[in-house]
């Protein structure tokens, strides 16, 4: 039931807080498989968030994947999903897909967290795009291309594939 969802979310966010990361894992793993579909994005964000504190950055993406292609992806957590993103991709230092994802939160809000600081760090410049996104780039809806062919990198609620251009922050 909808409930459950949330009795198991609610236990995973206990678990993590007590440094019991796997337990919380599998909490909110629970989660996802119970009624409360509005829970889903906060489960998979949370499941990536664990894999990211273990030091676990490649495990951490295919949750956020599954995160951008949820009908229940809103700007806001799009945005803290592709931020999320560029962490895990920082990690393993995949330069240019993390520097991606940064400007992708940056055009949104160049103020969110530090953003700013990660392209910075990472030098500046568009990056490009994780392999195996959806559409085709160009001007084409997110939405409308992840429908006719979906891919993992979807932004959902994002609008439009953005221009690999460089920008000033």
């Amino acid at each position: 039931t909808a409930e459950d969802s949330d009795t198991h979310y609610d236990l995973g966010i206990a678990y993590k807080e007590m440094g019991l990361v796997d337990d919380a894992v599998n909490e909110f793993e629970t989660a996802l498989r119970g009624t409360n579909r509005k829970k889903e994005i906060d489960s998979l964000a949370m499941i990536a968030h664990c894999r990211l504190s273990q030091g676990r950055p490649r495990d951490a993406i295919e949750p956020l994947r599954r995160a951008l292609r949820s009908d229940f992806l809103t700007k806001e957590s799009a945005k803290a999903i592709h931020y999320e993103l560029g962490v895990a991709h920082q990690d393993l230092g995949e330069r240019e897909e993390a520097l991606w994802c940064f400007q992708k939160v940056a055009r949104l809000d160049p103020g969110y967290r530090d953003t700013a600081s990660h392209v910075a760090a990472l030098g500046g410049g568009p990056g490009h795009s994780p392999r195996g996104r959806c559409g085709g780039g160009g001007r084409r809806s997110c939405r409308g291309a992840c429908r006719a062919r979906p891919g993992p990198w979807c932004s959902s609620g994002l609008g439009e594939w953005p221009r690999l251009a460089p920008r000033a922050l």
